[in-house]
């Protein structure tokens, strides 16, 4: 389900990256810029508390406004958790901030690839949907609903 939606997302990427390529490309530029001063250390701690997080409540964030909507008892439990777990956070990043940053990572980004700058964001985009429809139809084909 979610490479189907993974897929539907690049190809709405795909049709925005032709109708407007100026902004597209304004738009990647910004969006590439949020990882800069990422550290492993910060992103092995985010993913560590996410991954608990997820084992505990039995979903992934996404999924806790369905959960509420719909009335799966005791989604009420996981919201509490993720409202508290945004306080503290909120409460103790200017102290962790620093820690979390350690050990900054500056490695080569995909974009910065020669080959990958040449070719057009559309013809990258359809080669990356090609590869998930066709995950999707040796997985529906091996293991059906």
């Amino acid at each position: 389900m979610f490479l189907a939606a993974s897929s539907t997302s690049a190809c709405s990427f795909i049709v925005l990256s032709l109708i407007a390529p100026e902004k597209f490309a304004k738009a990647r530029v910004a969006y590439m810029a949020i990882g800069s001063g990422k550290s492993l250390v910060g992103v092995g701690f985010g993913a560590a508390i996410l991954g608990a997080g997820m084992a505990i409540a039995g979903a992934c964030p996404m999924l806790l406004l369905a959960q509420l909507g719909s009335g799966v008892q005791n989604s009420w439990i996981t919201l509490a958790g993720a409202l508290t777990a945004t306080a503290v956070y909120g409460m103790t990043e200017p102290r962790i901030l620093p820690w979390l940053q350690s050990g900054a990572v500056s490695a080569e980004k995909v974009e910065d690839l020669p080959v990958l700058k040449k070719m057009p964001f559309w013809a990258l985009g359809m080669g990356l949907v090609a590869a998930m429809w066709a995950v999707l139809a040796v997985v529906e084909t091996v293991r059906p609903w």
